[in-house]
């Protein structure tokens, strides 16, 4: 009986003593997750797609504010231009955009000049950016800079900004200048008549549309 007790003791020392080693023996660390850590999405790239897949909203790509750029390096420029409009011209095989430009505007005689144009719509948070292209003049600034965006080379040959989610290529391919005397009278108080505006005209610009380029 004693030897038993004795024995029940001693394994009660080493269950002590066994618990008390494993209690202070260091524990595997688990890796923890950075709180507020995200993983940082790709950047979008730029895919040529068809007119089709395109989905061109005129309604929504104009009254946001689109940006019309035209030129070649060292001479180029880019404004804002809230008309503008897409349609079938001269076969159905052929997509056409129409902006419209006043011959007071600095980038009225670079549409002369070139035979490519862009047109671009940015995403809400450009709506500032796009705010000092409609305002600020080329022929006092050189807007391309001061925009603080970036400037690329598309494959016609015309400029657009990086920025942003919708590039329209466009060969102009019919020009022509607006009458006052074939327009409603209305129009032509409203839009015609009054200050630097006074018989200020558009000219309309038809470009085939040759690419359309989204970010994905």
């Amino acid at each position: 009986m004693k030897t038993a007790n004795y024995l029940n003791i001693l394994l009660a020392i080493a269950l002590v003593v066994v618990t008390f080693l494993w209690v202070r023996s260091p524990k595997p660390q688990q890796e923890e997750t950075p709180q507020g850590d995200t993983e940082t999405a790709a950047p979008k790239e730029w895919v040529k797609v068809d007119i089709d897949s395109a989905h061109l909203d005129p309604f929504k790509i104009f009254q946001d504010a689109a940006a019309l750029t035209v030129g070649k390096p060292g001479n180029m420029n880019s404004m804002t231009i809230g008309w503008g409009s897409f349609g079938i011209l001269w076969g159905h095989d052929s997509h056409v955009a129409t902006v419209y430009v006043r011959k007071s505007r600095f980038t009225h005689h670079l549409m002369e000049e070139n035979e490519t144009f862009t047109i671009e719509a940015f995403p809400p948070e450009y709506s500032e950016k796009l705010k000092y292209l409609g305002t600020a003049s080329g022929r006092d600034e050189d807007k391309m800079r001061g925009c603080g965006m970036t400037v690329k080379t598309m494959p016609c040959g015309a400029p657009a900004f990086e920025e942003g989610n919708i590039i329209i290529e466009c060969r102009k391919i019919f020009t022509t200048d607006y009458a006052t005397t074939l327009m409603d009278s209305t129009v032509v108080q409203r839009w015609y008549t009054k200050g630097e505006d006074f018989d200020n005209i558009h000219t309309a610009y038809v470009g085939e549309i040759t690419g359309i380029w989204v970010k994905k």
